[in-house]
């Protein structure tokens, strides 16, 4: 017969949550909000230096990001979704995931729409405003998703292999 060890550990703040005259659990969640908050200046600084890098890979748009840029550009938006803990700005993590999944979709596709990755970024960087009505929100997700869904639909890394009725050839620009 096998034993079966069961094992519990407490934190520092379960110790003073269930210490007689110990903390409330809502005076611990009140306290961990306000100590989040007092972050969010600094996290602002952090996500429009990160926003800016994002815009200066991506440029004008009509070139497509090496796949080195298109690494650094899904890890910053990446981290930067961290930083979204410390603010209130509620959209602003949906469009960082966004992001990540657009550059995401662009990496795994051989094609390249001129203008993919701007208005992303320029709604990333509204974002950070919080000034996005949700039907506002609704739209702007809506659009990216299609573009989104357009890459994905797209020929994989053997697009030449193809077949040539299969290809959307004058529709989308080869990536050499």
């Amino acid at each position: 017969m096998k034993q079966v060890l069961i094992r519990k550990v407490q934190t520092s703040l379960e110790l003073k949550c269930r210490a007689a005259g110990g903390k409330k659990i809502a005076d611990a969640i009140s306290e961990a909000q306000s100590n989040l908050l007092s972050l969010g200046e600094q996290s602002l600084l952090d996500i429009n230096k990160g926003l800016s890098r994002i815009a200066e890979i991506v440029g004008t748009g009509e070139q497509r990001p090496s796949p080195e840029n298109l690494a650094e550009i899904y890890t910053l938006a990446d981290r930067l979704m961290g930083y979204c803990a410390t603010i209130e700005r509620p959209f602003l993590p949906r469009c960082l995931h966004t992001l990540c999944d657009l550059t995401d979709s662009v990496r795994q596709s051989t094609i390249w729409l001129p203008g993919t990755l701007t208005p992303m970024v320029k709604i990333a960087m509204l974002a950070v405003s919080g000034t996005f009505t949700e039907a506002e929100q609704t739209a702007l997700m809506a659009g990216v998703r299609q573009c989104i869904t357009r890459y994905r639909a797209a020929p994989g890394p053997d697009l030449d292999s193809a077949a040539p009725e299969s290809r959307p050839d004058g529709v989308y620009q080869r990536v050499a």
